[in-house]
């Protein structure tokens, strides 16, 4: 794929492999390939997939499965509410501040609705944004 940095994807096509290997790493159901592609392909009623990636050295290393309604982010999988916490597959919890970084700087909005306040995500949100 590529060397470094984010990457968005707008469809399913060509990232499940790189999916599949990060989730092996350990991740929760709701954040299998197969999961999200299910999810997406019954739900997705004018619903644009915007998969938020980050490479490292060719390696997917970050991976979370939104979609995109009216320049609002929610996680695949929400709306209908079959979902019950917001999670993102990653290597290294300090990739999470550059995706929390990158979302601030395309000003989209973020559905805060799933996400687990105990969370190292929620906490980052909070001192990122808040601090």
């Amino acid at each position: 794929m590529i060397e470094q940095g984010f990457k968005i994807f707008y469809d399913f096509s060509d990232i499940k492999p790189y999916w599949d290997e990060l989730y092996a790493k350990g991740g929760n159901y709701n954040l299998s390939y197969n999961w999200c592609y299910i999810w997406y392909k019954n739900f997705s009623k004018s619903k644009r997939p915007y998969i938020i990636t980050f490479w490292q050295n060719k390696k997917l290393v970050l991976l979370a499965p939104f979609y995109l309604k009216n320049n609002r982010l929610s996680l695949i999988g929400t709306k209908p509410d079959m979902y019950d916490e917001f999670g993102i597959l990653c290597d290294d919890v300090k990739i999470i501040d550059r995706l929390i970084d990158y979302i601030l700087g395309q000003s989209l909005e973020m559905n805060f609705k799933h996400v687990n306040a105990e969370s190292v995500f929620a906490k980052k949100i909070v001192n990122v944004v808040f601090l």
